[in-house]
């Protein structure tokens, strides 16, 4: 039970500083004490969480201030920022196909917003950019960015959503591609919503916005199913489903490619189970939504439909197979994927009477290729260290379109043929170095009685001594698999004698299942133990010592970074927790927070409690102890994990650490959860990220 005390202000004229040298904004201190089942929590710096206060603001640009003049003195900085826009001057494609069309959506050179470019032929290498981003109306100092496109199923129209300043709301705008136009419709209070089409009209997921202007920190609650009907104004939509039992239920729409039906997914956040609904417009006995599939744990994701037959990608806990349901005998699933259980499947299409499928065995991926009985006609292997997605089939060439990408170049077309199967990289890859000088090795290293798999990428020339500035990343969590991808600025950490290795520790998917499970709830602690375990790996195998290893991680791996300092400071020369979540007795309160219970548990049960208090990395700050060089990353229009975690966590370390190590906090304005969207926001934010950790690490010459 929770017991809040009244919050009271605390004014001196002499503030009491952090004990060190660094000089750090203030942060004032207010008696905030809340008692989680007979134990008492300080709170001193609940005041931040009103992000949008004059305070507050004049908090976090005095933060800003005093971080960039640090990162700005750091020696041969600008010689980084140099050799990461060089590696940054590539070009790259990742488009979809609709009709005779290819689409694709990307940032132009040195642009300030995501725009759709279009083509007939991807061999072609030209490509024009398609109308609609000139009519967004971006005011001075914003950024609105295109985040998605959804065809109409005639490719005549495009419903497109976008953002302002990477928010998770959007907006959503109609264009007619055949008129070059965009039409009058336009939604709002759009957010985590699909979008697909039926008719003349699409379906999409709206909430309703706080009035009082808190939305960025307003929990994901009570949406609502709509049908928009071109030509018509938001207000005349038709309202499809909704669940006012189920406030933090989330609704999306898939309508087979001939119309025929609509199925709805009704997911719980919380408890993540799932209920299917379905509409057969062809009956002309049914009335009304008929339900599916009732409360279940599994995920289905629909692949197309044939009379009465509807077939599923089904998915529980990694285990992944294709089912079909008949709609006249819902209850009856029928199996027709008997795929090896040790391949994990990541992504898949249907096609003719094939199943064209990304698999996952061993930390690489393979390209299956399967009869609609179930016999695997082909495996294609994707090299290790890269990774791929389906984009779609293009008829024209007989091909299926691939997005190709590894951790040494960026994303570029692939395909492979539908007739022999053979795997092109159709996109030449254009960059400034040679992938040749670069070693990509899989590994694995013991923590407890785990066996955890790592990636480690360095220069082939680097010499193996002891000596080398080590940068460790991991996420460990919601059985996400990650998947490699191109970074400019861990190319230049590479090319500056660093060594880059991806831990893939317990909560992730990577194992399947079990591994995911094995790191959840109350088995936290095992994956915090994983990279402490990465760690000592390159310490025992003489790789480097711990005055050169630094440790990241983003989202759910940002939690994860900081918990790992908190707990072994002494292992860990650097830390830059990106846009986590630190306070975990009070996460559940804010925005997504409460849909992920099944992930960390809830302070309302005491178990729970405990375990939480046990590894929330603000509730394990300790006085005068000297923590790693910190830098902590956030937006200021994070709507997910909100940045008043990074303002609390920031201010609680200048305070309490004993100041031998900076602790620094970068708030990126008019951002969200993904950070900048711009080129030269994205160069600003890779600078600052990877100067701070080579300067912590004690590289001092960049080349």
């Amino acid at each position: 039970m929770l017991k809040s005390l009244f919050l009271i202000s605390i004014f001196t004229s002499n503030l009491l500083l952090s004990q060190n040298a660094y000089n750090y904004p203030e942060s004032r201190k207010v008696v905030q004490i809340d008692t989680f089942f007979n134990q008492a929590i300080e709170d001193p710096y609940r005041w931040l969480e009103d992000q949008q206060s004059e305070e507050t603001k004049k908090w976090v640009a005095e933060q800003n201030k005093f971080a960039k003049n640090y990162l700005q003195k750091i020696p041969n900085n600008f010689t980084l920022r140099e050799q990461i826009k060089r590696n940054t001057q590539i070009s790259y494609r990742h488009p979809t196909k609709s009709g005779d069309y290819y689409f694709e959506l990307r940032q132009a050179f040195g642009g300030t917003q995501m725009k759709v470019y279009y083509t007939k032929d991807i061999r072609v290498g030209y490509w024009d950019e398609l109308f609609i981003s000139k009519d967004l109306g971006v005011k001075k100092g914003e950024t609105f960015s295109i985040s998605g496109f959804y065809m109409s199923k005639n490719s005549q129209y495009m419903a497109y959503s976008f953002d302002n300043n990477g928010s998770d709301w959007k907006e959503i705008k109609v264009a007619d591609l055949t008129r070059q136009k965009n039409l009058d419709d336009h939604l709002y209070n759009v957010k985590h919503s699909s979008i697909d089409w039926r008719g003349n009209g699409f379906y999409y997921q709206r909430f309703e916005k706080d009035k009082n202007g808190n939305e960025y920190k307003q929990e994901a609650k009570n949406p609502m199913l709509y049908y928009h009907k071109l030509g018509t104004s938001q207000e005349e939509d038709s309202l499809i489903f909704k669940r006012s039992d189920a406030p933090y239920n989330f609704f999306s729409a898939w309508v087979s490619d001939d119309e025929q039906y609509l199925i709805i997914e009704d997911c719980n956040q919380n408890t993540n189970m799932r209920s299917f609904y379905y509409v057969d417009f062809n009956d002309p006995v049914q009335k009304g939504i008929l339900p599916l599939i009732k409360k279940t744990g599994k995920v289905y994701r629909p692949l197309y439909a044939k009379g009465n037959e509807l077939t599923f990608l089904e998915s529980y806990y990694g285990e992944k197979k294709i089912v079909s349901i008949n709609t006249k005998n819902p209850a009856k699933h029928t199996e027709n994927s008997h795929l090896n259980t040790e391949l994990i499947l990541r992504d898949a299409i249907y096609h003719k009477g094939y199943y064209y499928e990304v698999c996952y065995f061993d930390q690489q991926q393979y390209l299956i290729v399967l009869s609609e009985n179930s016999k695997i006609i082909k495996k294609v292997e994707i090299p290790f260290g890269a990774s791929c997605s389906i984009t779609g089939v293009d008829e024209n060439n007989n091909e299926l379109l691939l997005t190709y990408q590894s951790y040494l170049h960026p994303p570029v077309l692939a395909s492979m043929k539908l007739s022999g199967y053979k795997f092109e990289v159709i996109e030449p890859v254009k960059i400034s170095y040679s992938m040749e000088d670069f070693v990509i090795e899989k590994i694995t290293y013991k923590s407890d009685t785990a066996v955890v798999p790592m990636l480690i990428i360095h220069n082939k020339h680097v010499k193996l001594d002891g000596n080398n500035p080590v940068l460790i990343e991991f996420y460990g969590g919601y059985r996400i698999i990650h998947d490699p991808e191109y970074d400019a600025g861990r190319i230049s950490f590479l090319e500056n004698g660093g060594i880059y290795a991806y831990a893939m520790i317990r909560g992730g998917g990577e194992k399947g299942h079990y591994w995911h499970k094995d790191g959840r709830l109350l088995n936290r602690q095992k994956s915090i133990n994983d990279i402490i375990n990465a760690a000592q790996f390159f310490i025992d195998k003489g790789y480097t010592q711990a005055p050169k290893i630094a440790i990241t991680g983003t989202s759910h791996g940002g939690l994860m970074a900081a918990a790992a300092a908190m707990q072994r400071p002494d292992l860990f020369a650097a830390v830059v927790p990106v846009v986590g979540v630190y306070d975990m007795l009070r996460f559940e309160k804010f925005t997504i927070g409460s849909v992920h219970l099944d992930e960390y548990g809830t302070i309302k049960k005491s178990l729970d409690y405990l375990n939480l208090r046990s590894f929330s990395p603000l509730h394990n700050v300790q006085k005068g102890l000297k923590y790693p060089a910190t830098l902590f990353m956030t937006a200021d229009y994070d709507d997910r994990v909100p940045p008043l975690h990074s303002y609390k966590m920031t201010a609680t370390m200048q305070t309490l650490a004993s100041g031998e190590n900076p602790v620094l906090l970068i708030v990126e304005k008019n951002a969200g959860h993904n950070g900048a969207r711009t080129y030269e926001k994205y160069i600003d934010k890779q600078t600052d990220f990877y100067s701070f950790i080579l300067n912590a690490l004690g590289v001092k010459k960049f080349k």
